[in-house]
């Protein structure tokens, strides 16, 4: 019995300490709530938890109005007082109507033929509002401080105990959720929470204030005082904070949500870009094989009528041969392997190859100038994106310039750059136009330039010739200044009146 009685003496001092706590426990989890419902979900109930938000900061709101009011009375007129106690009741009345709704809203959409309950909160609240506004008139005699407890108490029972049972049961849904999301190690908290929603609905729902009406005569906020010396609030903070903290605990749902998410676009982005890759290498290699093997095909139709029988097979052999390369080159490129003859090969060799091969096919005169440049710095992804860019430039030079001979040239630039050049002095192009109207060509070579991080510059004019340069840094830079490198672009051999190299 001290025991007892010192709880209450403790409790009836600090009451105002209490209330102060309680509305803190629910402004946390309204607050919280709030911030995470901003979050981009998946999930069915995310869309209705800015309704279990507005509860929390309201139900903090109203038990800070029990501290505030009291401490007004000292200093403020009746009247003011008056309105504030009526306009508390309204207020609380409120926050439970936000917690029904958001357990009536979720069941409806989790279960269809639930559909009615999204009418319930007004149907509930307009009863409430209906004894709330009657009760002066009916009550005989009516007394406003007897007014006020009824309305608190029919309030407490027709919203805040359905209401933390739906939110209970609206909750409970989610657990399976958690399941499929592989999110299984939340619900635990989740579980904590529907019990603390649970706990709050019998201290907030069914421990009442005495209105002289049953069960409120049996069972009452006083006389739970009474038989425990603990008041209901106290119950209803620790509910609060238990709803608080394992609602807080549970919602980190959404952060594994967004690292899904972000997942999910690191994974898309990389389709995409191993996608772009394909097609480029299919555009800038394979169907410029097939270009030149028809071009082959079509020079052997005409030595079946001119040339000899030896000359036809040659031509055979030789295309034969090329198709196999070109075989190989798609299983490459789809697969995304190398064979190791071809990643043992430096910049130069794979160069040679190109013009070799692009000398044979079009019949024109190509050189190749490779200045002094460390060809161990540059890794065999970067010497393919390289001869690819050189390949694909010799082609447009031949197929729509009509040049009379086509330069490729490699020199070291300056601070690290390594400096690519394809200049041929055929019919030119306006580059705006060219880029616009050239489909893959000029897009895929800047990419491949900007994979390697360098740029690529493309200067022709109609009627005086074309030059592609590309520039690329090196990871080991030589010695020199850039202004240095800079005139070596500009003195490119072959540059002709009009060849703004390298502006």
């Amino acid at each position: 019995m001290a025991i007892k009685q010192a709880l209450v003496e403790f409790f009836q001092a600090n009451m105002m300490v209490v209330q102060f706590a309680y509305g803190l426990a629910f402004f946390a989890m309204g607050l919280s709530i709030a911030l995470y419902s901003r979050h981009p979900s998946r999930l069915p109930v995310a869309r209705h938890l800015p309704l279990l938000g507005t509860f929390g900061i309201l139900q903090a709101l109203a038990s800070w109005g029990e501290v505030f009011i009291p401490i007004q009375r000292s200093y403020t007129p009746q009247a003011i007082i008056v309105t504030l106690q009526a306009l508390h009741a309204l207020l609380n009345t409120l926050t439970f109507a936000f917690l029904i709704a958001f357990g009536a809203q979720v069941l409806a959409d989790r279960w269809p033929r639930l559909g009615w309950m999204r009418a319930l909160p007004v149907l509930v609240t307009a009863a409430w509002a209906v004894s709330f506004f009657l009760y002066p008139v009916l009550a005989l005699p009516p007394t406003y401080e007897r007014w006020l407890v009824v309305s608190d108490a029919w309030s407490r029972y027709l919203l805040a105990l359905p209401g933390a049972v739906l939110a209970g049961a609206a909750l409970s849904t989610q657990i399976d959720v958690l399941r499929q999301q592989n999110s299984a190690h939340l619900v635990r908290p989740l579980r904590w929470a529907i019990l603390a929603f649970g706990a709050y609905g019998v201290a907030a729902g069914v421990i009442v204030p005495a209105a002289g009406f049953f069960p409120s005569t049996a069972l009452n906020a006083g006389r739970f005082f009474q038989w425990t010396g603990v008041p209901v609030e106290v119950v209803r903070a620790l509910a609060g904070l238990g709803m608080a903290v394992f609602m807080i605990r549970w919602m980190e749902v959404f952060d594994i949500e967004a690292a899904q998410r972000l997942e999910e676009v690191r994974r898309m982005r990389t389709i995409l870009e191993e996608r772009d890759r394909i097609a480029r290498e299919l555009h800038d290699g394979v169907i410029q094989s097939l270009y030149a093997l028809g071009l082959g095909l079509e020079n052997t139709v005409y030595q079946l009528d001119r040339g000899s029988s030896a000359q036809v097979r040659a031509a055979l052999t030789d295309m034969v041969s090329r198709v196999n390369e070109i075989i190989q080159d798609v299983r490459g490129y789809i697969m995304d392997l190398r064979l190791p003859g071809e990643t043992a090969l430096t910049l130069a060799q794979k160069l040679r190859a190109v013009v070799n091969e692009a000398s044979r096919v079009y019949h024109l005169p190509i050189s190749l100038e490779m200045g002094a440049i460390d060809e161990q710095a540059l890794s065999p992804a970067a010497a393919n994106e390289l001869s690819q860019i050189v390949k694909e430039a010799v082609s447009n030079a031949a197929r729509h310039g009509q040049p009379k001979r086509i330069q490729v040239g490699v020199h070291p630039g300056d601070e690290g750059e390594l400096v690519l050049y394809v200049q041929d002095d055929g019919r030119g192009f306006d580059p705006s136009t060219g880029e616009q109207a050239g489909g893959w060509g000029l897009s895929n070579m800047k990419k491949r330039a900007a994979i390697l991080g360098g740029d690529l510059d493309i200067d022709s004019r109609p009627g005086e010739g074309t030059t592609v340069i590309v520039r690329v840094p090196l990871p080991t830079p030589p010695a020199g200044p850039r202004q240095a490198g800079r005139a070596a672009l500009t003195s490119v051999p072959g540059a002709g009146p009009g060849h703004s190299i390298g502006a």
